[in-house]
């Protein structure tokens, strides 16, 4: 179970930074990148297919508006993968292993 809540971590994470421009380590910007991870984060639909954000974010038991005001907020001090994580916990984010369902 752990491996399947760090990947899903991973998406959201990835997409996190491509949305907030950090989708470039060498400092170059990528707008299309931008452009459709905040397309794919602020997608909405009626009933979320496997791998859309908000089906991702139930898996792990987080709240799809909260991660959304997450990234409106545009935190500054984010930059590197691990560290959405870090902020997303100290705004109220936490996990445990059983957030994330057995995948059948």
């Amino acid at each position: 179970m752990r491996a399947e809540r760090d990947l899903l971590w991973a998406i959201l994470e990835r997409a996190i930074l491509d949305a907030l421009g950090q989708s470039n380590t060498q400092g170059k910007r990528m707008p299309t990148w931008e452009q459709d991870a905040k397309g794919w984060l602020f997608a909405h639909f009626r009933e979320p297919p496997a791998w859309s954000v908000e089906w991702i974010c139930e898996e792990l038991g987080l709240d799809i508006q909260r991660v959304r005001f997450f990234i409106r907020r545009k935190p500054r001090h984010v930059y590197y993968p691990h560290r959405i994580r870090d902020a997303m916990e100290r705004y109220g984010y936490t996990l445990s292993e059983t957030s994330v369902k057995t995948f059948s």
